[in-house]
């Protein structure tokens, strides 16, 4: 990299820190919204995790709540139960915030012109990444795991690997395209018993990182289906929810729209790079996905 690419990337970093920084502050000193999807799915499960109880059964805490992210993130994330809901909000913030400026460094880099900077500013306080922040989301983490795949894959060990995509998996309709795109192109970079080993690794790391649930019991898997049977059906911001519930299209429709994604995500793929594959395979994650709401729209940043 010449010399006033480096300036340039540094001085962008450090306006960026100091936007994120500010933005942290403002939100600690000035709570917007409740943090409602960080405490139903992740604080309330490690809670009760912590302290010997149903990680899934939140009612007990809070009655009309429900709990759905699944158990990789809850495993990883366990120490979140040690603190109070306020001191685990404002830590798991920090952690979005970390993720939103390495994902951004991601996208950025090499970096071009100082314009990007403010194409950054754009991307920090777009709706969809504010409301992440707020409500607790997991999008910003899906987006900077999926970029560091992309980005580092030829340098991350396998096992390293399997412990990212395993904790990806705390929301999988998030990488229903982008998951098969990376293996795709492990196969054609190192063929498939490469990829098999890939694949043990992540059910190793699944297994791993849900390890500390099954020390609880066995009775959280069949509350958690029974969390999964009673979510809500809201009308979504995404086509097969608007066909499905809408229109009343059969909920087959829904595969169909899957099957159309993964074919074109994989057809793109073998015309381009990784990083570019999983980019567009993320921007179209919210418009095929069968479970996506608005702050999941910061899946297409990578593409813009």
């Amino acid at each position: 990299m010449k010399k006033n690419s480096k300036s340039l990337l540094l001085i962008i970093i450090f306006l960026l820190f100091f936007l994120l920084g500010g933005l942290f502050y403002f939100l600690y000193r000035f709570p917007v919204g409740d943090g409602w999807d960080f405490r139903n799915n992740l604080w309330s499960p490690a809670y009760l995790l912590i302290h010997g109880q149903n990680p899934y059964d939140i009612k007990r805490l809070f009655p009309d709540s429900n709990a759905i992210w699944l158990p990789p993130v809850i495993g990883i994330f366990s120490f979140l139960g040690l603190f109070t809901f306020d001191t685990a909000r404002t830590l798991w913030l920090l952690i979005n915030m970390i993720a939103f400026f390495t994902a951004c460094f991601l996208m950025i880099h090499p970096i071009h012109s100082p314009n990007e900077f403010i194409w950054l500013i754009f991307l920090a306080l777009f709706p969809s990444t504010i409301i992440n922040f707020t409500m607790g989301q997991f999008s910003i983490m899906s987006v900077f795991l999926m970029l560091l795949l992309a980005r580092l894959h030829h340098h991350l060990p396998l096992w390293a690997k399997g412990v990212i995509i395993a904790l990806l998996f705390a929301k999988p309709q998030l990488i229903i395209f982008s998951l098969p795109v990376f293996l795709y192109h492990l196969t054609l970079e190192k063929g498939f018993k490469t990829t098999l080993i890939q694949t043990a690794w992540i059910i190793a790391g699944v297994t791993a990182s849900s390890l500390p649930l099954f020390f609880e019991g066995h009775h959280w898997a069949s509350q958690l289906f029974a969390n999964l049977r009673e979510n809500s059906q809201w009308l979504q911001p995404n086509i097969s929810s608007l066909f499905v519930q809408r229109f009343g299209f059969p909920p087959l429709f829904s595969v169909f729209l899957i099957m159309i994604g993964l074919g074109f995500s994989l057809y793109y793929s073998s015309r381009h790079n990784l990083y570019d594959s999983i980019s567009v395979s993320l921007a179209i994650t919210p418009l095929l996905s069968p479970y996506i709401w608005s702050w999941d729209f910061v899946l297409l940043f990578p593409f813009l």
